[in-house]
């Protein structure tokens, strides 16, 4: 943040903001976000937007804002020691209230309540909270997935601003998010749904741009990263890029977005289409988050992934008919159909697409409530197909798959990826689906089970059955003989003369 200490240091119109910033503190959107790299400013211009709020509405000052945090500790480290900072430097005035958790800012223009969410219950403090405004602090977790402000915490903020003759505002500061994350969810869910007219901004701070932080601090910060492997955090916290929060080690480090993710011919993402000359196939993996991976092999042999649906919490049925079904019916994907003449012969088959299922082994496993059902069951039955099971080790998915990733046919990767209808497939693939790694650097020995682990599973199975690494191994310890090579040749009469 770049101030001119020259001017009146209290009053928020008269500083000198870095041209970003600047944007974000004065917008008047309903939800005003400020992405960007470390150290380029978001936290004290997140203090200087709450001023600038302030001074919209004089009358109804103080302003009360929620200032939260995914921890008490990290609040402390950032938004409360960037008071105590601008306050030494003499650009606000801070007085501090309730044992500090509560701040008052040039004597009265706002009131900000601090809030660390440690726990979920921490939630509950909003009860009776009337406020104006509320501030959320990196809700993205930073290098872990586990830490973070959860979504629900934005709906209980909403919930309180209440405040007479002030408009609600709700501005969020933060280092650029996993590209899954609830904040790029809700931007495109807002700006879709429309009906309340609430407005989104979004601000993204290019890398540099404030000049108080040297070019040598930042390749300091990039080349430790690259050493300990952390080539996200140089995306999110270096270059200010959307990156995957990856902690662990890739399941499948082989996979490379450049050349596995289908492009146009412009070089951009785009859909791959689909074709009922291709043999089709669905990859299924079970339990509490249902997973299809649809997929076509072309004459080439080539791997041709055109769509992936994750459930989440639901059963077997509910997933066909809310993602699986529809899915096929948007690309038109669906199985030929028989008709019948009138005299009861059935006419040839209309063009279609013929399955072949094949996926999980515990999904022929009988449901505890009922001895006849199972996963299997309910998926042959709603689909009318058959279905085969994948090899129970993990090895051998594994193998298949990473043996898949690197393998070109014709110049041409094995494996192509649908960027548009394949993205929790793609994230697990870029890292999501990871081995856990303790602070030691000790790997484990299998993959931990989470929402990135379902759709690698269901890959994995797949391509166990249909492109078997250990074919690939019998072929380099046992190469087969050329049909030259196995007929056997039978001494001429003249050979013994």
């Amino acid at each position: 943040m770049i101030f001119d200490l020259k001017d009146a240091p209290h009053d928020p119109a008269s500083l000198t903001l870095s041209p970003t910033v600047a944007k974000f503190v004065r917008s008047k959107a309903d939800i005003v976000m400020l992405f960007g790299p470390r150290r380029e400013g978001k936290t004290v211009g997140g203090i200087m937007g709450c001023l600038w709020h302030a001074e919209r509405f004089p009358e109804s000052q103080p302003l009360k804002v929620a200032v939260i945090r995914d921890t008490w500790m990290n609040l402390s480290r950032t938004v409360m020691e960037s008071l105590r900072e601008a306050a030494v430097r003499g650009w606000v005035e801070v007085e501090w209230m309730a044992g500090g958790t509560e701040a008052i800012l040039n004597g009265g223009v706002c009131r900000l309540y601090l809030l660390g969410m440690d726990r979920p219950a921490d939630a509950n403090r909003f009860q009776g909270l009337e406020i104006g405004m509320a501030w959320i602090e990196e809700p993205a977790p930073a290098a872990d997935l586990a830490s973070g402000v959860p979504a629900d915490v934005l709906g209980m903020a909403m919930s309180s601003m209440s405040q007479h003759g002030v408009e609600n505002r709700v501005q969020i500061t933060m280092n650029p998010p996993d590209d899954d994350h609830w904040t790029m969810n809700m931007i495109e869910t807002l700006q879709a749904m429309g009906k309340s007219g609430m407005t989104v901004e979004t601000f993204w701070i290019p890398p540099g741009e404030n000049p108080h932080v040297t070019q040598e601090f930042r390749d300091k910060m990039r080349d430790v990263f690259m050493a300990v492997g952390r080539h996200d955090l140089i995306a999110r916290l270096v270059e200010g890029k959307i990156g995957q929060v990856t902690t662990g080690v890739a399941v499948a480090p082989e996979f490379n977005e450049l050349i596995h993710v289908y492009r146009d011919e412009k070089g951009q993402i785009a859909p791959m289409g689909v074709s009922p000359k291709f043999e089709s196939f669905r990859f299924w993996d079970f339990g509490l988050n249902p997973t299809v991976v649809f997929c076509q092999r072309d004459m080439w042999g080539r791997f041709r992934l055109v769509g992936c649906r994750v459930g989440e919490n639901m059963g077997v049925e509910q997933f066909v008919k809310g993602h699986v079904l529809p899915f096929m019916e948007k690309y038109r994907m669906m199985p030929p159909r028989v008709e019948r003449v009138t005299k009861g012969y059935p006419r040839p088959a209309k063009s279609g697409y013929e399955y072949r299922d094949i996926g999980d082994p515990s999904g022929k496993n009988r449901e505890a409530s009922s001895s006849d059902r199972s996963a299997v069951w309910a998926l042959e039955r709603m689909l009318g197909t058959s279905f085969t099971p994948g090899p129970p080790d993990w090895p051998a998915r594994r193998d298949s798959l990473r043996h898949a990733l690197s393998t070109l046919i014709g110049g041409v990767p094995m494996i192509l990826i649908d960027g548009t209808e394949c993205r929790p497939l793609i994230r697990a693939l870029r890292g999501g689906w990871r081995y856990p790694k303790d602070n030691a650097g000790k790997v484990g020995h299998l993959p931990i089970k989470d929402m990135h682990s379902h759709p690698g599973d269901a890959l994995g199975h797949g391509l166990s059955v249909l492109a078997p690494f250990q074919d690939v191994v019998k072929r380099l310890v046992a190469p087969e003989r050329t049909p030259f090579q196995r007929r056997e040749i039978k001494p001429k009469s003249w050979m013994g003369r």
